[in-house]
């Protein structure tokens, strides 16, 4: 997001020269030392000249809103957000007294006032906001000027947020269009610009899109900046995270080593900023098996962040649940186990229980004592596969509600691994019955949810409701997204705790009336949010029929070194339920040799004059059917 200062001064018959002239020094300083990255030391120079602007001008001067102005900024760009608002408002209200609601500091005032709502999540109050910013420069400064560029930008990346793709790309192509018909093409601001659009494409996957137009922000970066420029440090952050995203880390270190270089330079070694690299530094090395300068880097990252953030931050669970990874993933099971203990608790007291970071941290911890000793802590492990199954289903009902269908597929992508760990977690533990009832739960929610992400279940819905009731569905769908959004901000400190558990209770409230409105008038909608449990399934299930679900999964090793062992060639399973009792499992075969045989059997049935149909159908029969059938018995 492109945030901006305003640089003005507003002269009074009653202020003497020097007076005027001592807020001007001020605000060039601290203009100049936003532009090169001084974050801290800015905040303190516009502290000192929104003092002296209230006391020399008056607290209702132009001059007094561009101070307020930059201190929001500031604190934005620092990430103390829980100051930034009443620093935008004030300064907005200022500036639309003085000039009235359509003159160009306004709109700055409205951009930067959307970007705080867009970081809070509040993405309806950010879009009205940056629309209106965007109609206002555009009419008085023309369509193709490089503030009309900015703003357009900011628009785009709020779209990325929200996982509209299609509408973000066509806007960062336009803004890049102007910045480099009004700039030049090597502007620092159409390296931004480029940088924006790569990591649209990055994110998509979209790697050799990414590259070239990385390359050239990068480019333009090193020409028109400083060599230690903190703009630089970013571009060879991210042009590394590409790299690494495509297992090309030869390319990827000398990049991430430069951008760690000028960060320790800029910011000195044991500043926050420079703890991210460290930490992305260490990942490369894991992945590749250099476990000792892995080991190195995050403990470097753990320790500058404990540092800067205190031992209880949420960022500090990151580091530490990679040092997990790293002793878990070499064998050092006890060595690991604190690591995730420590884990756990902190994101139980510093973000919430529900947050879906804690799903993984519970499920990363019970993977460390499957491996550490299965047999003898079974009953620890499960109950932390329980916990984290849970938070996911309930994570995974607000994005499918919330997000885009973009949004909904890369969230089922993250959590496509659930069921075949809990498959693998189960057939370790043969005859517990629990592990073999949440096995299934796993892989009944997880198809339910991804039927709905592929058929797009609320679109339908909604294709089928009249005007007063799909109201109701967008407040469903908008509070929703907001419940999602809490617990981005509470893992990034944006809000407390007290905060969050006020807000979620407020939102749930909201949600249930909402939820019991539409149910009243749509059958189809109570379906929908019911949550999937063997017990509702059962009762689903005709008094002598089974119900038969066949899952094509990876067996999953905890004990896994490297990140291509984890997962063994994919097999075949089916899982028995009967209206009463508790599944089994039936193990098929592999799976290639299974999919080959049902596409010699398609092949045969489009062949009337296939003689050997029937042969081929009982073979088939015997590997999927048979196994089935001496289990079922006479039902």
């Amino acid at each position: 997001i492109m945030l901006f200062v305003v640089v003005s001064l507003w002269l009074s018959t009653a202020v003497t020269y020097a007076e005027s002239n001592n807020w001007k020094k001020l605000n060039t300083e601290v203009l100049s030392l936003y532009q090169q990255g001084k974050y801290d030391q800015a905040l303190i120079q516009a502290k000192n000249a929104l003092e002296v602007a209230e006391k020399t001008f008056g607290p209702e001067h132009p001059n007094v809103g561009t101070s307020l102005l930059s201190i929001g900024l500031l604190y934005q760009n620092l990430g103390r957000l829980d100051k930034v608002e009443a620093f935008y408002q004030r300064s907005l209200a200022i500036f639309e007294k003085v000039f009235g609601t359509e003159h160009q500091y306004v709109a700055t005032s409205l951009n930067n006032l959307a970007g705080f709502y867009q970081d809070q999540g509040q993405y309806v109050k950010a879009e009205t906001l940056y629309q209106r910013s965007l109609a206002i420069v555009e009419k008085k400064l023309g369509s193709m000027h490089p503030n009309v560029a900015s703003s357009i930008n900011n628009l785009a990346a709020l779209y990325q947020d929200q996982g509209l793709y299609i509408k973000a790309e066509s806007l960062f192509q336009r803004s890049l269009v102007i910045f480099e018909k009004a700039l030049g093409p090597e502007h620092p601001y159409v390296a931004t610009s480029l940088n924006n659009l790569a990591e649209l494409y990055r994110i998509q996957g979209q790697y050799a899109k990414a590259e070239p137009i990385y390359q050239r922000a990068l480019a333009i970066r090193e020409k028109t900046l400083d060599s230690a420029h903190p703009d630089i440090a970013q571009s060879l952050n991210n042009l590394a995270l590409l790299y690494s995203d495509q297992d090309q880390y030869d390319r990827a270190e000398p990049l991430y080593k430069r951008a760690l270089t000028i960060r320790e330079k800029v910011l000195g070694p044991e500043h926050y900023r420079v703890a991210l690299i460290l930490n992305n530094l260490a990942s490369l090395y894991l992945a590749q098996g250099i476990f000792s300068e892995a080991e190195l880097f995050y403990q470097r990252s753990l320790a500058i962040r404990e540092k800067n953030l205190g031992p209880q931050h949420p960022a500090i669970a990151i580091n530490l649940n990679n040092l997990a990874v790293l002793y878990r993933t070499k064998g050092q099971y006890e060595k690991a186990e604190p690591f995730y203990q420590r884990v756990v608790t902190i994101g139980e007291k510093a973000l919430c229980p529900e947050h879906p970071r804690q799903a993984v941290s519970l499920q990363n911890y019970a993977l460390n004592l499957w491996a550490k000793d299965g047999t003898n802590f079974v009953d620890h492990a499960l109950d932390l596969f329980v916990r984290s199954n849970s938070i996911s289903e309930h994570h995974l009902k607000l994005m499918m509600a919330k997000g885009s269908e973009q949004d909904r597929r890369d969230y089922m992508a993250i959590i496509e691994s659930d069921s075949h760990v809990m498959t693998s977690f189960h057939l370790a533990l043969p005859g517990n019955t629990q592990a073999t009832r949440l096995a299934l739960t796993t892989v009944l929610q997880r198809k339910g949810r991804l039927l709905d992400a592929v058929s797009n279940g609320v679109g339908t819905l909604r294709r089928r409701m009249n005007p007063e009731d799909e109201a109701l569905l967008d407040q469903l769908t908008e509070i929703n997204s907001e419940r999602a959004n809490l617990f981005n901000l509470v893992h990034n400190s944006k809000i407390d705790r007290d905060e969050y558990f006020k807000r979620k209770k407020e939102l749930e409230v909201q949600a249930d009336v909402l939820e019991a409105r539409i149910s009243s008038f749509s059958a189809e909608f109570t379906t929908q949010i019911k949550p999937i449990t063997l017990e509702q399934v059962q009762q689903a299930i005709p008094k002598e029929g089974v119900l038969v679900e066949y899952l094509r999964y990876q067996p999953f090793n905890p004990k896994a070194q490297k990140v291509e062992d984890q997962y063994a060639p994919a097999r075949y399973i089916a899982y028995l339920l009967h209206p009463q009792g508790d599944p089994v499992s039936v193990i098929l075969g592999d799976a290639a040799t299974i999919d080959q045989m049902v596409n010699h059997f398609r092949l045969a049935l489009r062949n009337e004059r296939d003689v050997a149909v029937k042969n081929i159908a009982r073979k088939l029969d015997e590997v999927i059917m048979q196994p089935i059938r001496k289990v079922l018995g006479d039902t």
